[in-house]
C-alpha cells in the first residue's frame, strides 16, 4: 500500500549528523508510527516518505531551514539558579524547563552553569543541524474514523 496523507505509517529509522552520530532511531522504543498529513513527525520528512511503499527503504538529507531552523540566539537566556523552578529535580546541564514565548510552550534546556548562575537554550536540540535520515517503511494502513478524528495512530 502507498503512503499518502490519512495512512497509518509505521517506519524503522536511524537519525544521524553530518559526523555520521546517532542522534535518534526507533531501534531503542520501537517503530515509530504516525497518520501521515497530520504533522506529527518532520514535515519534511513526511513529504520525503509520501508515495512510497510498505517494505520500500528511503534515505533523506534535511538542511536546517527544512528541519529544525537554524539556531535562534534569541533563545539563549541567563537565569540565577534559585529563580528556577526546580520542582524537586536537581539542576544540571541537560535539565529542561518549559516557559511561554509569544504565547507558545517552548523547552529550554541547561547548557551550562557558572557559579549560581544557569544558561537555557530554547533551540530544539537538532536545530542548524544538516540531518540525514535512513530507514524503511513497515507498515502502511488505511487510519480509523478514530484515529482521523484524533490525529493519533492507535497501533
Amino acid at each position: 500500500m502507498e503512503i499518502i496523507n490519512g495512512r497509518v505509517v509505521t517506519i524503522h529509522f536511524f537519525l544521524t549528523d553530518k559526523e555520521g552520530n546517532l542522534l535518534d532511531s526507533s531501534e531503542e522504543f520501537g517503530p515509530l508510527t504516525f497518520i501521515h498529513g497530520k504533522s506529527k513527525v518532520l514535515p519534511a520528512l513526511e513529504k520525503k516518505l509520501l508515495g512510497k511503499q510498505e517494505g520500500e527503504k528511503f534515505k533523506a538529507t534535511f538542511y536546517p531551514e527544512e528541519a529544525y531552523g537554524q539556531i535562534d540566539t534569541t533563545l539563549f537566556k541567563e537565569f540565577s539558579i534559585d529563580s528556577l523552578p526546580s520542582r524537586g529535580q536537581k539542576i544540571e546541564i541537560g535539565t529542561f524547563f518549559e516557559t511561554q514565548r509569544d504565547n507558545k510552550e517552548i523547552l529550554m534546556r541547561v547548557i551550562k552553569i557558572e557559579g549560581d548562575k544557569a544558561f537555557l537554550d530554547g533551540n530544539h536540540p537538532f536545530a542548524g543541524k544538516k540531518l540525514y535520515y535512513t530507514g524503511k517503511v513497515l507498515e502502511v494502513r488505511e487510519a480509523t474514523s478514530e484515529e482521523l478524528k484524533s490525529g493519533f495512530a492507535f497501533s
